[in-house]
């Protein structure tokens, strides 16, 4: 029921619920406290982090995570990453929050866990709409700017795109999309 449980509250983070989450994520760490389930729990305490928010959830997500690594549970450790950036940057910590998504980043490529990477990339993108804070660029709110009237792209030294595209490909493909010249 603890697995089942821990599932069920990611899937309705990923749905971005924060009250479904927070009741199952509750109830994850109960049932593992009562049955001493010591790995599930932190998922529990990562996911009531996201939940509560502010620096109180950035501490939570950092327990969590610290925990997890003491434990040598590595698993999903970007997706956890990309929480504890959500809530950093939601918090003013640009900095600290853009760091936290590059090790997101580093630990997929290292652990081969590259399931979350393209949750990363929505994230880095600002293609996952923000449930507090804004989004700006250029010193003006974007967050109700729909993502491909920005203006902006991203480009990874890494073959995450188009890997059968060269470098230069990978580049212009978008430019090409908007009918600029390479």
């Amino acid at each position: 029921l603890a697995v089942a449980l821990a599932y069920a509250t990611i899937t309705h983070q990923l749905r971005r619920d924060v009250e479904t989450t927070r009741h199952l994520a509750a109830r994850t760490i109960e049932l593992c406290e009562r049955y001493d389930f010591a790995y599930y729990r932190e998922w529990g305490v990562i996911l009531t982090g996201w939940c509560v928010g502010g620096v109180r959830g950035v501490q939570m997500i950092e327990q969590g995570l610290a925990t997890l690594g003491a434990q040598g549970a590595l698993a999903r450790q970007p997706y956890y990453l990309s929480l504890l950036a959500e809530l950093q940057i939601d918090s003013g910590d640009v900095v600290g929050g853009l760091s936290s998504l590059d090790s997101a980043l580093e630990v997929a490529a290292r652990n081969d866990d590259r399931w979350w990477v393209p949750e990363l990339l929505r994230l880095m993108a600002g293609l996952v709409r923000p449930t507090t804070g804004a989004v700006w660029f250029d010193g003006r709110d974007v967050t109700g700017v729909p993502v491909q009237r920005r203006r902006v792209s991203m480009v990874y030294q890494q073959f995450i795109n188009y890997s059968n595209l060269s470098v230069f490909d990978n580049i212009a493909s978008p430019l090409r999309v908007i009918g600029t010249p390479a």
